[in-house]
């Protein structure tokens, strides 16, 4: 089984984060989904590059990362898991950007803030998703995640960390979604 980890905003996943370290107990690859710069077409074209069919598998991502998780997961029939994910990016991003976790630049164009309102919508009903966001996270939309609840198991936890990277918080509830998913 696989798991593909979709990066988050203008990020670059260290592959030896403790997220990256708990999915590679999950499963028996990892495959890490980054896009810089962080357009529509940068993305869907890098996931198209590393996806293989013949693998059962697993979406998970974080933040713009989760949204991508729901999308591919609706769009390949697997079941997915969001970590705070969002689902509107506010206008104050398009501008010029450095890579979190390296030195890349890269510019958000207002024209890729429009590609991605036309595709930033709750995705994947009749595909099983578990969300988890913090309670107090300020990129978090929540009443547009319990809006997801019928569809969905949202659960959230305390805190405001976005990028969700102490694993203790959630883990026991991401390890029997994904093996309760994969019987």
């Amino acid at each position: 089984m696989r798991i593909y980890y979709f990066s988050g905003f203008g990020s670059v996943t260290d592959p030896h984060s403790p997220k990256i370290q708990m999915l590679r107990e999950l499963a028996d690859e990892v495959i890490i989904v980054s896009a810089i710069p962080n357009t529509v077409a940068a993305y869907v074209s890098k996931f198209l590059d590393l996806y293989d069919p013949r693998y059962e598998s697993i979406m998970v991502g974080t933040s713009l990362g989760g949204f991508w998780s729901s999308y591919f997961g609706k769009l390949t029939a697997s079941p997915w898991v969001a970590l705070n994910p969002v689902f509107k990016l506010p206008q104050s991003l398009v501008g010029k950007h450095t890579a979190y976790g390296s030195q890349d630049g890269f510019e958000f164009t207002q024209e890729d803030l429009e590609q991605y309102d036309k595709l930033l919508k709750p995705n994947a009903p009749g595909v099983p998703g578990l969300i988890i966001a913090s309670k107090d996270d300020p990129y978090v939309d929540v009443d547009l995640l319990n809006g997801m609840a019928s569809d969905h198991k949202v659960v959230f936890i305390p805190g405001s960390d976005h990028r969700l990277d102490k694993t203790d918080g959630y883990k026991y509830l991401v390890e029997p979604f994904i093996q309760g998913t994969l019987c």
